[in-house]
C-alpha cells in the first residue's frame, strides 16, 4: 500500500514529537542543587513581576548577579515596597531552602512555565555539569586480586562498528527531512488559512456596508415619512378666523401701515394665501405695506411657525427666502431674517420681487 506525502509527514512529526517528548521528560527529572533552586524560584518570581505590569527588566538583575544567578533577596531589594510583590515573596521564600527538579518548577510556575523553563534552561547551559541527574550505582569491585596467568594474552580492543557511526547521521538527517516536509504542509495550510480569512473579512465588510447603506436609507424614508405626515397634520385646514379677502388691500387708505399674513408662494413666486390676522398653520409671512402695491415681508417671529417652516424648508421657505445652508434644518429651532425680502401686488396677488434673507438658530 502507497503512502502518501501528508501521511508520510504525519508520521515523521509524530516520530520528531515522541523524541522530544521523551527529550522533555529526561530534562524534567533533571535534579537541581541548592543555588540553581534558589535562582529558578527566583526566575519564577521575576516573570510573576513582569506579567503583573510592574516588573523590571531581567537582564539588570543578571548582570548584577554572580553569573547571572539573582535570587529571590535581590528582587526583594526592588520590588519591596510593591504591595502585589509582597505575596509572591512569601510563597517562593518559603520553599527557597528546598531541593527539586526542573518539573517541580515547572508545577510551581504554572502557566508561566514555559518561560520560566526557557530561561532557566539557558542558564543550565551556560553551567554545564552543576546540575544533576540520577546516575547508576557503580558495582563494587570484588576484593580478590586476579592473577594474571602467562598464557592469558590481551584482549584486541574491538572495532568500532561503521552501523553504529552512521546511525545519528541518518537520525539527523531523517529528523531534518522530517521538519522540511512538516515546515512545507504547515506554509500550505497558513497560505491557505491566511487567504480564507481574507476572503472572510472581504466579505464582512461588504455585508457591514450594505447593513450600513440600508439602515441609513431606511433611517431617511422613515424621518421623511414622519416629516411628511406631520406637515399633513399641520397644513390640515382649519376654520379661518376672518376670511382672506384679497382685493380688500386696495381699500385701505394710502400713507397708512398695512400689514397682511401670507402662506408660501407658489411655483409662479405669487402667495397663494393673504390674510389680515395671523392664521396658525396656514400663515408663515408677514408682509407690511404702506401704498397696498409695495411691501418688504419676512418669516413670522413665532415659535409654531419656526417649528412648521423648519419640517420641510426647501417646500416652505426656498421660494421666498434664500440664504447659506438653509436646505438643512437638523437641530435648528429659530428663522432669523437677515433682510427683509419685497413683493408687489399684481393681478389681484402679492408677488416675491426680491427673496428674504435668513438663517437658523439652534
Amino acid at each position: 500500500m502507497k503512502t502518501s506525502p501528508t501521511r508520510l509527514c504525519l508520521i515523521l512529526v509524530a516520530f520528531l514529537l515522541a523524541g522530544g517528548m521523551a527529550f522533555a521528560q529526561t530534562a524534567d527529572s533533571t535534579r537541581l542543587n541548592q543555588s540553581q533552586w534558589q535562582h529558578a524560584l527566583a526566575i519564577i518570581a521575576q516573570n510573576e513581576a513582569l506579567d503583573a505590569g510592574y516588573g523590571q527588566p531581567t537582564q539588570s538583575f543578571a548582570d548584577a548577579a554572580p553569573n547571572g544567578a539573582y535570587t529571590l533577596e535581590d528582587l526583594n531589594n526592588v520590588y519591596g515596597q510593591n504591595s502585589k510583590w509582597s505575596e509572591v515573596y512569601h510563597r517562593l521564600k518559603i520553599i527557597e531552602n528546598n531541593e527539586g527538579s526542573i518539573a517541580d518548577i515547572r508545577r510551581e510556575a504554572g502557566r508561566l512555565a514555559p518561560q520560566v523553563t526557557r530561561q532557566l534552561s539557558a542558564f543550565l547551559a551556560k553551567a554545564p555539569g552543576e546540575a544533576t541527574e540520577p546516575q547508576p550505582v557503580p558495582a563494587v569491585a570484588d576484593s580478590t586480586p586476579v592473577i594474571a596467568s602467562e598464557a592469558d594474552t590481551p584482549a584486541e580492543p574491538a572495532k568500532p562498528s561503521r552501523t553504529l557511526d552512521l546511525f545519528p547521521l541518518i537520525a539527523f538527517l531523517t529528523g531534518l527531512i522530517g521538519i522540511g516536509i512538516a515546515l512545507w504542509t504547515f506554509m500550505r495550510c497558513r497560505a491557505a488559512e491566511n487567504a480564507l480569512r481574507t476572503e472572510i473579512n472581504l466579505t464582512k465588510n461588504s455585508l457591514s456596508k450594505l447593513a450600513n447603506d440600508l439602515e441609513a436609507q431606511t433611517s431617511a424614508l422613515l424621518t421623511r415619512i414622519a416629516n411628511m405626515e406631520a406637515n399633513q397634520r399641520v397644513m390640515s385646514p382649519r376654520p379661518p378666523q376672518h376670511k382672506a379677502q384679497p382685493a380688500a388691500v386696495t381699500t385701505a387708505p394710502p400713507n397708512v401701515e398695512k400689514k397682511y399674513y401670507l402662506s408660501k408662494p407658489d411655483e409662479n413666486d405669487c402667495f397663494t394665501r393673504v390674510s389680515d390676522q395671523f392664521e396658525p398653520g396656514n400663515s408663515l409671512f408677514v408682509l407690511t405695506t404702506t401704498d397696498n402695491k409695495h411691501g418688504e415681508f419676512q418669516v413670522i417671529d413665532n415659535r409654531d411657525v419656526y417649528r412648521f417652516a423648519l419640517m420641510m424648508p426647501s417646500e416652505n421657505l426656498l421660494q421666498a427666502c434664500s440664504g447659506n445652508s438653509i436646505q438643512v434644518s437638523t437641530g435648528m429651532s429659530r428663522i432669523i431674517t437677515d433682510r427683509p425680502g419685497e413683493a408687489h401686488y399684481e393681478n389681484g396677488q402679492w408677488r416675491v420681487v426680491v427673496k428674504a434673507i435668513i438663517h437658523y438658530e439652534s
